[in-house]
Order: C-alpha cells, then structure tokens, then sequence
C-alpha cells in the first residue's frame, strides 16, 4: 500500500516504516520537520545526539553514541536511504541536509 500526497510523491509504507524504524533516520527527520533549513550533517550529527539523551529509549541504554560516530552512520548507512527514497536531499560540496520531495510523506509518521 503506498500513500499518495497531492504533489504526487508517495512510498509504499513499508518503506516509511524501515525509513522511521532507526533512532538517528527518526531524530534526523524530527529535527528537520521543526525547522526545514539546510543542516551541515556534523551539526545535525550533534543534534541527534542530544535528542537521544532525552528521550526514553536511550535512558535505559548502556552509552551515548558520540556526535562522530553518529556522523559516520549518517554517512554510511542512513544518508544514502534518505536520498534514494527522495525524503532529504545532500549536497556534498557544503554537506548540508535538507528536506526532499518526499519529506512530507515521511514526517507525517512521526
């Protein structure tokens, strides 16, 4: 089942579901939902941690991630999913994050 938007972008819902499931996606995509301006990924890196250390799921964690290593999965692992499904888009030359044509579709979710 996808979910379809009036400008016409749309993700089959288990898509949402994967694109939501990790804590640093969820952060990422809560932090550019209050404020879609473009963010560095080492600032966004340091926001996400904080966001981890208020929230409830982290508490009963054994450690923080740090803000490098968060920013090391960002580019990995998380990046890459939020640009092929079109929800941010990155711009290498200044590694800013900002939200794509899909991003509504996606925060809707959280």
């Amino acid at each position: 089942m996808a979910i379809e938007r009036p400008r016409g972008h749309s993700l089959p819902e288990e898509v949402i579901t994967e694109l939501v499931a990790h804590p640093y996606r969820r952060a990422l995509l809560q932090i550019q939902a209050r404020d879609e301006r473009p963010r560095t990924v080492r600032e966004l890196a340091r926001a996400i941690v904080a966001t981890l250390e208020s929230s409830e799921q982290v508490a009963s964690a054994r450690s923080l991630p740090t803000a490098d290593r968060v920013r090391r999965e960002l580019y990995d692992h998380h990046l890459p999913k939020l640009t092929a499904t079109t929800v941010v888009v990155y711009n290498p030359q200044q590694a800013t994050v900002e939200p794509g044509r899909a991003f509504a579709v996606v925060a809707e979710r959280l």
